[in-house]
């Protein structure tokens, strides 16, 4: 269906007849920018280890098993997080998990600078998977 505006040019509406809402020109650079922040998360999240893996491994003792958990648990929460945050996403909307997102990633960054022992870290850096892995995309809605 299309109408016939003042100039004389046809535009699309939907069926139910209504002209389609127009967008602000900035959506789609903050829908990218949100969207990248898993990656750049993630990124980091994996530079930083690599790096604090040393002093993590001489603090715990860990052996090599453990401290390969320790640096994978963040996939293992990504994992997760990736399988439930789109239908959560349809449920409760964008904007709120992107807001649970980011505290859930707070809390998880704060617990692993926090932990008193091995299972804390891990336990932290799955959260901070989950987080990471939860990220809502503009793709989804």
């Amino acid at each position: 269906m299309s109408r016939q505006t003042s100039s004389g040019t046809s535009t699309a509406s939907s069926p139910t007849g209504e002209l389609p809402k127009k967008r602000n020109p900035h959506f789609v650079v903050i829908a990218a920018a949100i969207s990248a922040l898993g990656g750049l998360l993630f990124g980091y999240d994996t530079g930083v280890i690599s790096g604090a893996i040393l002093f993590i491994q001489k603090e715990f003792s860990l052996g090599s098993g453990i401290e390969e958990l320790v640096v994978s648990a963040v996939l293992i929460g990504a994992i997760v997080g990736a399988a439930g945050g789109g239908a959560l996403a349809d449920r409760f909307g964008r904007r709120r998990m992107l807001l649970l997102a980011a505290a859930t990633f707070a809390a998880g960054a704060i617990g692993t600078a926090l932990v008193p022992s091995v299972s804390w870290l891990i336990a932290g850096r799955i959260l901070v998977g989950i987080a990471i892995g939860g990220l809502p995309s503009p793709a989804e809605s």
